[in-house]
């Protein structure tokens, strides 16, 4: 089944400072983020998926030893357009306390998903990372 273009609306995209002015608004009644401009509602936490971020949290805080730092479920800047929050960065130590890590600050980045949402969480993570051929963990 195709679309036409009046069948299918198009989206209004919103860059990071729009973003930011909706929340400080109040406009942003839940917990979102930002991925190529699109405001998107994240999922509540299941206790399997705190549990998988829990171990895997404690695993990279032992083994970072100063060599990285470990960044659970918080944002993380990607341009003008995406600021995803991921479950889990390992990202450079010494960074500004200013800002969040951006694309050259990062070594690694965890999506934690049950099998449902994984087609979605692919899909708009690759477009956010503009890497397509990489696979994610």
């Amino acid at each position: 089944m195709s679309f036409t273009k009046e069948q299918f609306p198009s989206l209004h995209r919103f860059s990071l400072e729009q973003y930011y002015e909706l929340g400080e608004f109040g406009l942003l009644d839940r917990r979102t983020e930002l991925l190529d401009g699109v405001i998107i509602d994240m999922a509540p936490v299941s206790p399997w998926h705190a549990n998988i971020g829990d171990i895997l949290s404690r695993i990279f805080n032992e083994g970072a030893r100063g060599r990285f730092r470990v960044r659970v479920q918080y944002p993380i800047n990607l341009g003008e357009m995406s600021q995803p929050q991921p479950d889990l960065v390992l990202y450079r130590p010494g960074m500004s306390r200013g800002q969040h890590p951006g694309a050259a600050d990062i070594s690694l980045v965890v999506q934690i998903s049950e099998v449902t949402g994984l087609d979605f969480i692919r899909r708009f993570t690759r477009r956010a990372f503009r890497r397509p051929n990489k696979d994610l963990v």
